[in-house]
């Protein structure tokens, strides 16, 4: 089931609820998204949908969020649920995407280590690491 959150810092959540027992100081979700209202003027104001944890590699992984820091959990609106369920598509297609981006920057790197191999560069004394200061005879590496 989809829920909203509000805790205690301010952050508000949408996520799928995956366990929440009454006695337990715990739940468990996932497809967290926080999120973010911004105001263009007084009487604009736009929402959108981040990440709750950054630099998580999967948003379909549990996330445990202690119950303590909840002041506030609502059903979300219609509105809202058509919402998260875009964030969440969009969010796993630009996944896919960097997937694919990160393995063909993978191949081009394997490309550059053959081309820059040691051999290539011929004699590797040409290519200290040792710098030669002017008047004096002390070097630095």
């Amino acid at each position: 089931m989809i829920k909203q959150f509000k805790f205690a810092n301010g952050d508000e959540v949408i996520c799928e609820l995956i366990s929440s027992e009454p006695d337990e100081e715990e739940m468990i979700c996932r497809y967290a998204f926080k999120l973010l209202k911004m105001e263009t003027d007084p009487q604009v104001s736009y929402y959108s949908f981040r990440p709750w944890m950054t630099l998580k590699d999967e948003i379909s992984e549990p996330i445990s969020i202690n119950s303590y820091h909840v002041v506030a959990m609502c059903q979300p609106s219609i509105d809202m649920l058509a919402q998260y369920k875009h964030a969440i598509t969009r969010f796993l297609d630009e996944e896919e995407s960097e997937v694919s981006s990160l393995s063909d920057a993978y191949e081009k790197l394997q490309e550059l280590k053959g081309i820059l191999a040691d051999d290539d560069w011929g004699d590797s004394s040409e290519f200290s690491n040792i710098l030669d200061f002017p008047g004096r005879n002390d070097k630095i590496h």
